[in-house]
């Protein structure tokens, strides 16, 4: 029979293997409150775990029992959706209150809820809990590290999934090509990339942009956004918060926190900070204004309900490092386009048509989707299955990757999965979603017999409303409605491109109404509840 010595040897080979394997531990800070993974207490002697195991109890008192310490599962945990009906000032008491509770209480989470709940300017001050205490009328100081010894999964994983370090084996495979804008023509573009709906970076659609250099400089951006406050936002964020340039820029230079960072997002910067519109122009492969045999290429075509109706379409997008977007696949079928302003980008792309990627679980209807909340949870949690896939025998459903490098653009094709992580301390991109004739028929099919889906429009103001941002530029807008996109692009299509959209779409009545698909699925719950109070189409961001 096994002794306690030798069990006790076993099991510590076992966790080291494991912790070597996951690469856990590589982390750019430890925990400031010293919480260490449960597995660790395998590593003290049997009368020692007991004895720190009764401590972390009795130092929740009766929050005890809505927690486990062994628990290794990927659960919500009870006791933090608990505190985090507190407010700041109560947060600040139950911090108070003892060791392990102290552990809970100052979850950057929490403080980070705290601060978009009470509203107001959100000036970023070293962390959450400080700069929830400064704008109470309190000193923000840099919070000096605690070594509380609390042993929590939960915890521990939360601190992981926000600060953990890039591995290289995350940064190598490189299988998207690349391609130089001066040999590449634009029917080229179309007939090697575009319309076999495969990924391409391209160098050199950023050569003449003031951007490249301008945005480089943080008093640029601070003084040409001004005080416009900018829409930043997490999925696991209760809500968006708006940031003026300058405090995003700070939030963004700070040490990390949370496991999902916000992540800026906005598809008014051009409204909000007019002065950025002349640093940039769209790459010839999607500029809609280049003309071809006199007319004008049949690209854009959301353009044609209008530039205050169409759907949203273009972004500024910025984050820290470590930061980006959870695999999604990008709005209403359209392609897009990604241009790195600032910093590196590094993509992960699954094609269409195959099993989605590790982690990714979408609904029959594909209206809803169950995924990591954060970046760190794939990375840590699904990259060794992501390695499986890429030896997929059938080279067709094989995942690509590739860096985009700072002044490269990246074209995505509708419908394939894509992750994007940030590589530098700040980064800034610009992307847009269009619709050319390659991706026609996907747009038009889209919205005939996904209706309940689209994206983009739902939550645009309606004339005589009055908004954030409608206040701030001046104007409002109405946009088109979901019922009248599938007619109205229809119409406009056999108006002014009559020959491509009977090459891409055949014969389809333009008087046809949208209708429900010949086999009908049932929508989602949420789907239908989130037509009441829409905010328009997001990235799942780590933000």
């Amino acid at each position: 029979m096994e002794g306690p010595s030798r069990k006790r040897q076993r099991l510590q080979a076992a966790l080291l293997a494991r912790q070597q394997a996951t690469a856990v531990a590589r982390l750019r800070r430890p925990h400031p409150y010293g919480v260490r993974p449960a597995g660790n207490l395998l590593l003290l002697e049997d009368a020692e775990r007991r004895r720190r195991l009764r401590a972390q109890a009795a130092g929740l008192g009766r929050f005890a029992v809505l927690t486990s310490f062994a628990d290794d599962s990927m659960k919500a945990e009870p006791l933090l959706e608990v505190l985090g009906y507190l407010t700041g000032a109560e947060l600040a008491r139950a911090a108070l209150s003892g060791r392990t509770l102290s552990a809970f209480a100052n979850a950057p989470e929490l403080w980070r809820d705290a601060c978009l709940r009470r509203g107001g300017d959100i000036r970023y001050a070293y962390s959450w809990r400080d700069t929830y205490a400064h704008a109470a009328g309190g000193a923000a100081k840099p919070h000096a590290p605690l070594d509380l010894r609390v042993y929590h999964n939960a915890l521990h994983r939360a601190w992981c999934c926000g600060n953990f370090e890039l591995r290289p084996e995350w940064l190598v495979a490189d299988d998207v090509p690349k391609a130089d804008a001066a040999d590449l023509s634009v029917d080229a573009f179309i007939e090697k990339y575009e319309r076999p709906n495969m990924p391409v970076v391209l160098r050199g659609c950023l050569r003449g942009w003031a951007a490249r250099d301008r945005w480089a400089r943080d008093a640029y951006l601070i003084e040409a956004c001004g005080d416009a406050k900018l829409r930043a936002t997490s999925p696991a964020a209760p809500m968006a918060v708006r940031f003026t340039a300058a405090e995003y820029l700070a939030y963004c230079k700070a040490p990390p926190q949370e496991e999902a960072p916000l992540y800026l997002f906005e598809r008014d910067f051009l409204k909000l900070c007019p002065k950025l519109k002349d640093d940039f122009c769209v790459p010839k492969y999607f500029d809609p204004e280049a003309e071809t045999e006199g007319r004008k290429r049949p690209t854009d075509l959301f353009r044609l309900y209008g530039a205050e109706r169409r759907p949203d379409y273009r972004w500024l997008i910025a984050g820290p490092k470590a930061s980006g977007s959870v695999f999604h696949i990008d709005p209403n079928s359209t392609n897009a386009w990604n241009a790195a302003v600032r910093g590196r980008k590094r993509w992960i792309l699954y094609p269409p048509g195959c099993e989605p990627p590790p982690g990714v679980m979408p609904s029959a209807d594909g209206a809803d989707v169950t995924l990591p909340l954060g970046l760190g949870e794939w990375f840590l949690s699904f990259w060794a299955h992501h390695e499986l896939r890429r030896q997929d025998p059938e080279p067709s459903r094989r995942p690509l990757e590739v860096t985009c490098e700072e002044g490269e653009t990246i074209f995505v094709p509708a419908g394939w999965w894509h992750l994007v992580l940030n590589l530098d301390d700040v980064c800034v991109a610009i992307t847009q979603n269009y619709v050319s004739a390659s991706n026609l028929k996907l747009v038009v099919d889209f919205l005939k017999y996904k209706e309940d889906q689209i994206s983009g429009v739902r939550d645009r103001l309606q004339d005589g409303e009055e908004g954030d941002v409608a206040a701030a530029v001046g104007g409002t807008s109405a946009a088109v409605q979901p019922e009248q996109m599938h007619r109205e692009l229809v119409e406009a299509m056999e108006r002014d491109y009559p020959e491509v959209f009977q090459a891409e779409c055949g014969e389809q009545p333009a008087a046809e109404a949208p209708c429900q698909s010949p086999n009908p699925k049932p929508k989602a719950k949420w789907s239908d509840l989130q037509k009441q109070n829409d905010s328009g189409f997001s990235f799942g961001f780590s933000l």
